[in-house]
């Protein structure tokens, strides 16, 4: 079998294992069009010999391989190749150049190269995962990063301000200096887990957790756009959503804005997360949560809409159970991870597309 028959085998049988709800579409507004989700790669952990209880980030080189970070075990990086096998396994423990000393967030830098940041250090990879330098950070690393046309890098990072306000993220340059705080607001207002994403021509869109609101700002940090999204069934929140007494250690939380990414510069996808109907606490109170919980897993949804980035009219929408996250490098592709009875993980992977309908 031919390494490509092998991938076409791979993407039909991920198809198969998807719920029957995952293909259940919805048309939202005129010309008619849809969201379509086709799986390109199923990775799995069996090959790699561990056991990973979460996936923390995935990312996409040009050549169609993968770089997987797991989460609560010792440093790793995995690389699969086209077909979904482990290529290489990037475990080097340490404090030196070129090592790890905690499970990194992945992203893709300039010039095809992984960014792999962890702590106060970030370390560069080639595509075949080889070490190509490590720097100290100013701060500890952000969780959402997005890197510029010209180098220079916006981080969802919190920063002081001589004035007592907290900015939310920060315009860096290509060796982590800051240039210029951005997205100000005061202590009491700014939340964490702020979306971003590179636009095609020049800055970064924002897009906070509970907010309708995205903005686009340029390179040097002026604020040049703002779309209102027009959508009925989110509720935005501002701050984190307080949690309910009596309803175990986790409440039932609000929708979130979960991802932000330009599929073109008319249309910008996003990727929010909410509770479904059969939404309960995973655990009593007290007791703690397992790191991956297929209970609390199980019971969320995930909505992706298409949104015009001129009017802020949403094109298509698609509602989807289960949590699924944006892939590093490639806006537009998804992937979600399901836990195998023998406790390995198998990690998805899809391509959006609108197409007519």
């Amino acid at each position: 079998m031919t390494p490509k028959a092998f991938v076409r085998l791979l993407a039909a049988a991920g198809l198969l294992l998807l719920p029957a709800r995952m293909v259940e579409a919805q048309t939202l507004s005129c010309p008619p069009c849809e969201i379509r989700l086709t799986p390109i790669a199923e990775l799995g952990s069996r090959a790699a010999a561990f056991q990973p209880s979460v996936v923390n980030t995935v990312a996409r080189f040009s050549d169609g391989s993968f770089a997987v970070a797991p989460q609560f075990v010792a440093p790793l990086i995995l690389l699969y190749d086209t077909v979904g096998l482990v290529s290489v396994a990037f475990d080097r423990r340490g404090s030196g150049p070129g090592e790890l000393e905690s499970p990194p967030n992945l992203f893709m830098g300039r010039g095809d190269t992984l960014l792999a940041l962890e702590g106060l250090r970030g370390t560069r990879f080639d595509a075949g995962l080889r070490p190509m330098g490590t720097q100290r950070l100013p701060s500890p690393a952000p969780s959402i990063l997005a890197v510029l046309s010209d180098g220079r890098m916006v981080a969802n990072w919190r920063v002081s301000l001589p004035d007592g306000r907290v900015s939310q993220a920060a315009l860096l340059d290509a060796t982590w200096g800051l240039l210029n705080p951005l997205e100000p607001a005061s202590p009491e207002t700014a939340v964490r887990g702020m979306q971003m994403a590179a636009s095609s021509r020049g800055g970064a869109w924002f897009l906070h957790p509970g907010s309708s609101e995205v903005k686009h700002l340029s390179n040097d940090g002026e604020q040049e756009t703002t779309v209102s999204i027009r959508r009925t069934w989110f509720e935005p929140w501002v701050g984190q959503p307080p949690r309910a007494p009596g309803e175990g250690v986790y409440s039932r939380p609000r929708p979130s804005n979960a991802g932000l990414s330009e599929l073109s510069p008319e249309r910008l996808l996003l990727i929010t997360s909410f509770p479904s109907v059969e939404w309960k606490p995973a655990v009593s109170p007290g007791e703690p949560l397992r790191p991956a919980d297929a209970s609390i897993l199980g019971s969320m949804e995930t909505m992706l809409e298409v949104v015009d980035s001129s009017t802020g009219e949403v094109v298509a929408a698609l509602k989807v159970p289960g949590v699924l996250r944006g892939v590093a490098g490639a806006p537009d592709c998804l992937f979600a991870t399901r836990e195998e009875e023998d406790g390995h993980i198998t990690i998805q992977v899809w391509k959006v597309e609108l197409t007519a309908t």
